[in-house]
């Protein structure tokens, strides 16, 4: 398996990550070993406060790890500083754009029900049909080869769905790619920032590798895999499983996130696997996160005895 994400001076990606961590850490047994994406941190961090008793934490995008270490310098300083990766700003600048009724102002409550109000507006279709051309300008096309043919419209409905279900109180995830200024909604970053104790955390190690390549060993109870398959054809899960399998204890867990993908549309789970659809049909009602949200949850059986 290729990846995108490990291209040489690739750059801080994400300050910040987009995902709600609250469904990955729903699913952690007390004092379980989980391996996860690193990305801007913020999940390893959640998982720390969760009580995992171990994180592994794998991204070969060494810009990421440089962002890391200096939140957790900064936290242990006391001191915080918004930041900003290629991604946030491009994804937060398109939505910026494709809303003119609320910016530049901050999205509060009213705003997202006003916002609502313009869903069926030609104004509304016309800018996202723009989109889909802002897509292949803004995005790099290693992270766009594999997108459907449809996946502004995705995005649309997940948007749409999260403004919606969210009208009454809009979750950090929301208000920060709404948002006119980082500033402007301080009080929904604090996901993103390490406990000023987790700079010297035993618990926690970052990997250069990428997920499925980090060798940290076995027994994990919980892999979070974030939306790693996004910028891969859906077939790529079966090696991912396949090497992941020496790896996760019988009933660990692996969260698959997507920008587009649903359930349905991943290959069957291979043997020593299995697709958990109570939590995957829970998990994805409960998630707040607009756009990566949780596709699918699979589930390691026991392994079969050889004959």
């Amino acid at each position: 398996m290729s990846s995108p994400w490990s291209a040489p001076r690739l750059g801080s990606l994400f300050g910040y990550m987009h995902e709600d961590p609250g469904i990955e850490c729903s699913l952690l047994p007390q004092g379980g070993r989980v391996l996860c994406v690193l990305s801007a941190g913020d999940m390893a961090f959640e998982l720390l406060r969760a009580g995992a008793s171990r994180v592994i934490a794998a991204d070969p995008n060494l810009a990421q790890h440089e962002l890391v270490r200096w939140k957790l310098n900064n936290a242990a300083q006391g001191t915080r500083q918004m930041v900003t990766g290629i991604i946030d700003s491009r994804l937060r600048w398109l939505v910026r754009w494709i809303a003119p009724l609320v910016f530049p102002r901050c999205v509060q409550q009213a705003d997202v029900v006003v916002l609502g109000r313009h869903f069926t507006s030609r104004r509304w279709r016309m800018a996202w049909w723009l989109l889909g051309v802002g897509i292949t300008v803004v995005f790099p096309s290693p992270f766009r080869r594999h997108l459907p043919a449809d996946v502004v419209a995705r995005l649309r409905r997940r948007f749409e769905t999260a403004c919606i279900t969210q009208a009454g109180n809009p979750s950090p995830w929301l208000q920060r790619m709404l948002c006119a200024r980082l500033e402007d909604v301080s009080n929904v970053w604090d996901s993103t920032w390490p406990d000023t104790s987790m700079q010297n955390d035993e618990r926690l190690t970052l990997s250069e590798a990428l997920l499925h390549q980090t060798n940290a060993g076995r027994n994990f109870d919980l892999v979070a895999a974030s939306n790693i398959l996004d910028t891969a054809p859906a077939a790529d899960l079966l090696p991912l499983l396949a090497t992941l399998a020496s790896q996760v204890r019988p009933g660990g867990k692996v969260v698959l996130r997507s920008l587009f993908r649903e359930a349905n549309e991943w290959p069957p789970a291979p043997l020593g696997w299995e697709v958990d659809a109570e939590a995957t049909l829970r998990l994805c009602l409960q998630d707040h996160s607009p756009l990566c949200r949780v596709s699918v949850v699979l589930r390691r059986t026991a392994e079969v005895a050889s004959a």
